[in-house]
Formats: structure tokens, sequence, C-alpha cells
């Protein structure tokens, strides 16, 4: 009698356990936990209601849920796991990569140094735009602006708000200004720098209180005043980029994606991204600029400030280079 109750115990006790195992999944191993749903990591302001990710999101599950009757092993619930910093995504998936399926809104550089990683599968360019002085002109008047970058350090010395490229890839862009393209030193950036932030967000929030009359950020800024601070049918916005003669650097935004996908799922992924619902949100809600030619913009990105946009080659790039710009940053 005891030895069938043990028994019985024992039973109810494994099956709790496979229940357990099942409802939460931090207690299975790391290995094989949320297989059943696909995991890509990105950016905050990337992920959450009403952003870019979201509908890619929506766009590749409707497009994983048409073909899952013929697949029935396909993973068509995907989800973005937002990453404080930008600058962390490498990082991040380095740590993670057992069990995450990619990482979205990568820079080619960044791209460059997870191709390295053994479970990198390929990667998929979605937008672009060339980064940019942005001068409140009421503050900074036209007339009073370089021409070019040989006049930056004088012209807009003390003025900027820059952002720290261990945390930010906006500042990134700098590090691409100073050793890809040698558009300008780093001692006439330290020059130019009236104060550094962690973030992208945090220096523009600042500059919008008017603590500085320039911030380094992208043309697409100009944009952004345009259409939603505003709107191009009340005036023109205080908020310009800055044209200089030698065009500045281009900042790209890329998807990689892990071995953890099947092919069909990584093909998904590539076509969401690439598809016209996606293409087309990004400038209003990505603030940069589509990949797809054939994607037309709106009527307030037609009227911004012409700007030459300078990019490099990196398929040589050793992905140690930018670890050396990084601990070498200091200002």
């Amino acid at each position: 009698m005891r030895k069938t109750l043990r028994l019985a115990t024992q039973k109810l006790l494994l099956t709790f356990c496979a229940f357990l195992t099942l409802a939460l999944p931090s207690c299975t191993n790391s290995q094989t936990k949320n297989r059943a749903r696909i995991e890509i990591l990105s950016y905050s302001s990337m992920v959450g209601k009403g952003s870019l990710g979201e509908a890619i999101e929506l766009e590749f599950e409707k497009k994983c849920l048409e073909i899952k009757p013929d697949t029935p092993n396909l993973r068509c619930d995907l989800v973005l796991l937002p990453e404080d910093g930008d600058s962390n995504l490498v990082a991040s998936f380095n740590r993670k990569a057992s069990h995450i399926d990619g990482v979205l809104g990568l820079s080619e550089l960044q791209e460059k140094q997870v191709r390295h990683h053994p479970k990198f599968l390929r990667s998929t360019l979605f937008a672009h735009s060339p980064y940019a002085f942005i001068a409140n002109t009421k503050l900074f008047p036209k007339n009073l602006w370089p021409k070019n970058w040989n006049e930056v350090p004088q012209k807009l010395e003390g003025k900027v708000f820059i952002q720290d490229p261990r945390i930010s890839s906006a500042g990134i862009g700098l590090l691409k200004a100073i050793h890809l393209l040698k558009l300008i030193s780093s001692a006439d950036l330290k020059k130019i720098t009236k104060k550094s932030f962690p973030s992208w967000s945090l220096s523009y929030n600042s500059f919008l209180k008017d603590e500085a009359p320039v911030v380094w950020s992208y043309q697409s800024s100009e944009a952004y005043h345009l259409c939603n601070l505003e709107g191009s049918d009340k005036g023109d916005s205080a908020f310009k980029a800055i044209p200089l003669e030698e065009g500045y650097p281009t900042q790209e935004e890329w998807l990689a994606l892990s071995k953890n996908l099947n092919e069909i799922e990584a093909k998904l992924l590539e076509e969401a991204v690439l598809s016209d619902f996606v293409q087309k949100q990004i400038p209003l809600k990505n603030w940069m600029y589509p990949t797809s030619p054939s994607t037309s913009l709106p009527e307030c990105y037609k009227g911004l400030t012409p700007l030459k946009s300078l990019k490099v080659s990196v398929d040589q790039f050793d992905s140690r280079i930018l670890q050396n710009w990084l601990d070498q940053w200091s200002l």
C-alpha cells in the first residue's frame, strides 16, 4: 500500500514538474528556452507600440501564418527584445547567441563585428540616412554656419552636443568622421563639443531646450520637425541641417540573422523588413530613408536641406578596429 502510494506520489510530482517546465520558461535549460518563438534583439526605440518594430512583427507574422499550414514546425511568433543603448547590441548578441535569432538595427560597423560570430547567418540593409549637424537657426543663424569641414572647428567651437560612441550609434558616426573619412581630428572634435551625452535622445532633448545651438544628429531630424513639431503647412522649421561641401558620414541600419533560424524563417524576416508595408513606414517611424528605391517619401521629406552622403566601404573592416577606437575614446 505504501509502495503504491509512493509511486503515485512520484508520478504526480513528475507530472507537476513537467507542467512547470512548460508553464515557466525560466525553469528550462537556456539552450531550449522560448524555442516556440523567434527572438530578435534591437534598440529600445525600435520596440513597442507604434514603432517600426511593431510593423515588422505584424508583416512577418502575417506572411508566416499564410504558409504555416504547409510547414507546421515554422515559428510565427516574432518578439523584439529591447536593449538599453544601441552600442550594446553586439555584446548582447555575443552573450545570448545560443538562443537569440538575430539583431535588428545594427550600424554597418556593428554588422561587420557580428559577421565574425559562428552563429552569424547573413544580413540585410533596410534603412539609411546621412548624419548632420542640426542647428537651431534662432540661436545660430545661417550666416554664421561653416561651409565645409575645415571651418567647423572655428565656427562651431563650444557649440555642439554630441553622443558617446561607446553607448550611442550616433556617436559611432563621429568615429567614422574622424578615422574613416578624415573629416575632423579628435582634437578639433573636443574643441567644438559643448557636452557629450550617453544617448542621442538625451542630447536631442537638451538641444530642444535651447541648451546648445547645434547637435550632432541625422538629416532626417530636419524632417521630424517639419512633419511633427511644426508641420510643413505651418511654415518653415527653425531646425536645419548645416550643409557642408564635403558631405557627411552615412548611418546604415542592418538586420543580422542567426543560424538558429531555419531557411524559411530567415527568408520571411528579410522579406518583412524590405516589404512595401514596412519600407513605407521607415521615414515616419524610424526617421531614416528606406532602402527600396520604389518607396515614395512623405511630403515633409521633399523640402529637406540637400546633403551629400559619404559612404565608405567597410568590406575589409576588421571588427577589432572599432573596439580600439572605442577604447581610445575620451573627451
